[in-house]
């Protein structure tokens, strides 16, 4: 008698003939009783215990431990948690805590419990039952074949049969079941439970319908009617077909065919040039060089490598890419690329689903289509139809095409695009969509950039960076908040860039930059410079030609060499022409108009608005009352609204019209003529010439005309040649200076008085000692006769 204790660390402890004591203790352990009635501890570990001869108690403590009846010279009956019989299981005495079971090479019977066990057999005719757990039930034939029958029980069992003929019953759960070699009876019980034959050295023949197996391992085996799924062989051609409930069956390696009938399927080819048929129900084909074909019902179908052949049939079917590289794949077409390369596309394809992290190109049908890229750059292609382009991840590309389509751009910058053969309008801060190929789209939040048609589009961003290009066509694009990009391409274009510092492109055609934000902008189309308010960091492109400003804040919009149009609208704006013919409309506020080089029209609109020579290299000619210009800058221009004429450094012309007028000649020997109204008129340097034609140009009183830079010195002189001083007699009479003499009931008599800080002109035209006009000199002045052309 002995009693033998391990160590910590795995032992190998063998015993005596007598009744010893062994315990393992730490670690994984193997025991050997030897003959005797001996005691074996497994401890703590995975450890397996040998009882040997003689009525052995085997525990097993700690871990997953095994009772080995391998060496029995006879065939054992073992029970977990019960008392063993024949050979060396006879009276032994196997413990709750022992979890397998390995049997002899003689005809054994074993049980497991309710824990998950594995049962081996060995050689012979074995008997295994598995009851609860997850069990793994051997029979164990590498030494000889023996006829089986292999029990799982409750929970999902995996039993693997010999070389015999074996008996294989899953019982409760979802199950796997290898036949083997031998005529096999395969019944799987409740759960879904699946039949193997992975391992077979020759193509197996399978049918859950028919109830039929041959070929390879399957030679001869029964199939039950509670078999659900199908694994065939590695590396060889099977026909594997389903039934009319949902089915699992997996081709492996080889030529497989493989038939999934009715229910909702899951075919999966493997690896060879395999045929896949989905059947009734909503089927998922996954296959190699393969033929898949959905034939009803909403399937799923993956190809993966090799050139495959997908028809999905009737029903909503979807084909799958998952490979390590992108795809270009087109609906009724052929693939390129990655898993799809050489790929024959049914027309019956409904749904495309791309790579996830590389670049696709997925183009839909004349039907509804739902393309998703995933991860990656892809280019989405709706065509006809109601389709769903989902870009996922990566800055995508979606077409639409016609039809109502709903458009998800996903993580990144995406891009929608339109064609056909109207405009559109889209709003991505509105989401919404008509006209033309846009009619009933639904846009996603997640849309960055808009490319519209050859046509006239209207499109609009959001609170984001934008990118809208509008092509041929004359466009309206509006990019809101953010630093967009605006192109508008061929044709005459409206661009509103919004807040933020914005690109703003123009393209070929008349094309004009408005701002309607909440304060004045500075925008010049020579410098391409942009500032203050929604023109703050704005990039100019040299291919626009006009602007319109904002509504009640004061703008200065300066033109280019060509034919600008500028438009303050309202606020005391400042317009710029330049060169070219141009068009400037001040519109409300009062406006400060320079038409610059070129016949430009001048049209101030409302308020009391000025029209600017100064940087006039020569002298020019302008009249309010005619509205026409003549000379050096002015050379063709036509004024219209317009108050006031402020002139260049050289001889200028400038005639006011009925209402109030200022008229500044700045340098020069100039001409001023204020005509009706209260004008002021001021010469500036140089010999100037102030005419009165009548005695309406300038009443008694406050409203009288003001000259406000009267000077001797310079050479002015106030010419009043042309009003008739005598109204009592027929003619053009000549006026009489008297000085600051008192009227003396002569008619023509002009006199002058000081009032104040200024120098009153006056004339009284028939004699009645009463002023008849008035003309009025900043300053005091002591006129003489020939500070005037009488």
């Amino acid at each position: 008698m002995a009693t033998i204790n391990g160590g910590p660390n795995p032992d190998i402890l063998t015993g005596t003939a007598s009744n010893d004591t062994i315990s393992g203790l730490g670690g994984n352990d193997v025991l050997h009783g030897l003959a005797g009635v001996d005691t074996l501890n497994g401890g703590d570990g995975n450890d397996t215990l040998h009882g040997g001869v003689g009525a052995d108690k085997l525990n097993g403590g700690a871990g997953v431990d095994t009772a080995d009846y391998g060496d029995s010279a006879a065939g054992v009956t073992v029970a977990i948690g019960s008392t063993g019989s024949g050979g060396d299981a006879q009276g032994d005495t196997v413990g709750a805590d022992i979890e397998n079971i390995t049997g002899s090479a003689f005809d054994d019977t074993l049980t497991g419990s309710a824990a998950a066990n594995k049962l081996v057999g060995g050689a012979g005719n074995n008997t295994l039952y598995g009851l609860d757990g997850d069990d793994t039930l051997v029979s164990g034939d590498a030494s000889g074949p023996g006829n089986d029958l292999l029990e799982g029980g409750a929970g999902s069992d995996s039993l693997t049969a010999g070389a015999g003929a074996d008996t294989l019953r899953g019982g409760d759960g979802d199950d796997i079941l290898r036949g083997d070699a031998g005529a096999d009876a395969l019944s799987g019980g409740t759960g879904i439970d699946q039949i193997t034959y992975f391992f077979s050295t020759a193509g197996v023949a399978i049918n859950l319908t028919a109830l039929t197996a041959s070929g390879g391992d399957a030679q001869g085996d029964v199939i039950g009617n509670d078999i659900e799924n199908i694994e065939g062989s590695n590396g060889f051609a099977d026909t594997l077909t389903g039934s009319a409930v949902a089915n699992v069956i997996l081709g492996r390696g080889g030529a497989d065919t493989i038939d999934g009938l009715g229910g909702n399927d899951n075919l999966d080819g493997g690896t060879g040039n395999d045929v896949l048929r989905g059947g009734d129900g909503n089927d998922v084909l996954h296959g190699g060089a393969t033929t898949l074909d959905g034939i009803s019902g909403n399937d799923i179908l993956e190809g993966g490598a090799g050139a495959d052949t997908l028809n999905g049939g009737a029903g909503i079917d979807t084909i799958v890419y998952n490979g390590p590289a992108g795809v270009t794949v087109t609906i009724g077409g052929a693939g390129i690329g990655g898993d799809a390369q050489g790929d024959t596309i049914g027309a019956d394809i409904e749904n495309i689903q791309g790579t996830n992290g590389f670049n696709d190109v997925l183009t839909g049908s004349q039907f509804g289509n739902t393309l998703s890229g995933l991860g990656g750059n892809d280019t989405l292609n709706g065509l006809g139809g109601n389709d769903t382009l989902d870009g996922g991840a990566g800055n995508d590309v979606l077409r639409g095409g016609d039809g109502a389509d709903a458009l998800i751009g996903g993580a990144g910058t995406d891009t929608i695009v339109y064609g056909g053969s109207a405009g559109v309008t889209v709003d991505l801060s509105a989401f919404t969509a008509a006209g033309g190929e846009a009619e009933g789209d639904t846009i996603g939040n997640d849309i960055e950039n808009i490319q519209g048609t050859g046509l006239a589009d209207t499109l609009t961003g959001s609170a984001v960076a934008n990118v809208l290009t509008g092509g041929a066509g004359g466009d309206v694009l509006n990019g809101l908040d953010g630093n967009d990009t605006l192109s508008g391409g061929d044709g005459d274009d409206f661009l509103n860039g919004g807040a933020g510092a914005d690109v703003l492109q123009g393209g070929a055609g008349i094309d004009t930059l408005n701002y309607d934000g909440a304060a004045g902008v500075t925008v010049n189309l020579t410098t391409l410079t942009a500032s203050g308010g929604d023109a703050q960091g704005d990039v100019i492109g040299n291919d626009i030609e006009n602007i319109v400003g904002t509504v009640g804040f004061n703008d200065t919009l300066t033109g280019s060499a060509v034919a600008n149009v500028l438009s303050g609208y309202g606020g005391n704006d400042t317009l710029n022409g330049m060169a070219g013919n141009d068009t400037l409309n001040g519109m409300d506020g009062n406006d400060v108009l320079r038409g610059g080089a070129g016949a430009d029209l001048l049209d101030g609109g409302a308020g009391t608005d000025t029209v600017s020579y100064f940087e006039s290299s020569v002298g020019i000619s302008v009249s309010l009352v005619t509205g026409k210009g003549a000379g050096g800058d002015a050379q063709g221009d036509t004024l219209a609204g317009v108050e006031n004429l402020s002139g260049s450094q050289g001889n200028d012309g400038l005639e006011g019209n009925a209402g109030n007028n200022v008229l500044q000649g700045w340098g020069g020997a100039d001409a001023l003529v204020g005509g009706a109204g209260k004008d002021t008129l001021t010469g500036g340097n140089g010999a100037d010439r102030f005419y009165f034609t009548a005695v309406t140009d300038s009443v008694v009183g406050a409203d009288a005309d003001r000259i406000t830079d009267f000077s001797r010195a310079q050479g002015d002189r106030i010419d009043l040649h042309l009003m008739d001083a005598n109204s009592t007699i027929a003619g053009d009479q000549a006026f009489t200076f008297i000085g600051t003499g008192l009227y003396t009931g002569v008619a023509g008599q002009l006199r002058y008085a000081f009032n104040g800080g200024d120098t009153t002109i006056a004339g009284d035209l028939n004699g009645d000692k009463v002023t008849d006009f008035h003309i009025t000199l900043t300053g005091n002045i002591a006129l003489q006769a020939a500070d005037f052309v009488l």
